[in-house]
């Protein structure tokens, strides 16, 4: 597991193995291109939160 941190965009990424990584954000710009570039890759059980987070 690696965590990195950015701590002048606000951004922080934890990799934790083969499965993927949960990416947060101060700004919820900052991570709403990923969540449209990315959509497909995005886990079902998240989609819901998620939703609600960038397009609510």
């Amino acid at each position: 597991m690696s965590k990195l941190v950015d701590l002048e965009r606000g951004v922080s990424v934890n990799a934790y193995d083969d499965r993927g990584m949960d990416i947060t954000s101060i700004a919820k710009e900052t991570t709403s291109g990923l969540y449209q570039r990315f959509d497909k890759w995005l886990l079902d059980y998240d989609r819901p939160r998620m939703t609600e987070a960038f397009e609510g």
